[in-house]
């Protein structure tokens, strides 16, 4: 397992050592497992825990008429356990009363956090008014976030693209927006919703959110799948975290890694494994 070259530098590492938190809750290192559909699920989750230096992991996300109509297939997306900490759910909707409900569902589900989804850009969500489209209607928006921080104790994040397409870069305004609704941090994919997956990220965009906002962390994600791609994402951004999906699904040990580099400025030993399943160190 190579390695792309970390840039000389890349951001003072007594950042990525100190403490973290979103809301009261503290988070163990400065790297997070983005929410994957169809990928992210327990036994992921767990696996890469039990691969070491993960802060946060996200759920799935979660359709909130769903949950509270307990369909199996939303329950089982919900689904945590006592080593599954600190764990977000996330969840979206467009209907603000289903979706404190399901808020507060889910933290009586172990739920550490509930992150409200307004960056999925696939049809199915987005035609019903949740993900993407929430960030064409900042009133709105803005309101169901409010509903949900007022909803549940546990501190609320809000997952968003850079805007609807690049004539309409909606995300610094909303961030600080709800920032004074007191969500307790924002994480940014920097594409727009019609750019999909397709073409680069724009860390100039996650940085006019970072530098949109007074207080609360904001977490970059977006094409990080190297440690060279997470050092350059810190140093062009500002961002308080990054957040890994894709790139975790073909390294799952790059959160160990991205820790060590924290700590010691490199990653490490490369992981392998015997026959019988023991890592080799």
């Amino acid at each position: 397992m190579h390695h792309a070259p970390i840039p000389e530098h890349p951001t003072p590492a007594s950042i990525l050592r100190e403490p973290l938190a979103l809301g009261k809750v503290g988070i163990p290192s400065r790297f997070f497992l983005a929410p994957l559909a169809g990928y992210t699920s327990l036994a992921f989750r767990l696996a890469v825990r039990g691969c070491g230096g993960l802060g946060l992991a996200t759920t799935d996300l979660v359709n909130a008429r769903s949950l509270l109509e307990n369909r199996p297939r939303a329950l089982e997306l919900a689904e945590t356990s006592a080593d599954d900490r600190p764990l977000s759910i996330q969840i979206y909707g467009h209907v603000p009363s289903e979706m404190r409900e399901a808020a507060r569902r889910v933290v009586d589900l172990g739920a550490s956090l509930v992150d409200i989804n307004m960056g999925c850009p696939v049809n199915k969500v987005v035609k019903t008014g949740g993900g993407s489209a929430l960030m064409c209607q900042a009133g709105a928006a803005v309101e169901l976030v409010r509903s949900v921080v007022e909803a549940v104790d546990v501190p609320v994040t809000v997952k968003m693209r850079l805007g609807w397409d690049d004539t309409s870069l909606t995300a610094p305004a909303l961030a600080r927006a709800f920032e004074q609704v007191g969500v307790a941090g924002v994480i940014v994919h920097g594409r727009t919703r019609e750019q999909g997956f397709k073409g680069s990220v724009n860390r100039a965009g996650i940085r006019a959110v970072v530098e949109a906002v007074e207080r609360i962390p904001v977490v970059g994600n977006g094409d990080v799948r190297t440690l060279a791609d997470a050092a350059a994402t810190f140093r062009e951004t500002g961002c308080a975290a990054v957040s890994i999906g894709r790139g975790a699904l073909g390294n799952p040990f790059i959160f160990r890694q991205l820790s060590h580099w924290a700590e010691h400025g490199e990653p490490g030993p490369d992981p392998t494994f015997d026959r019988n399943g023991k890592e080799k160190k």
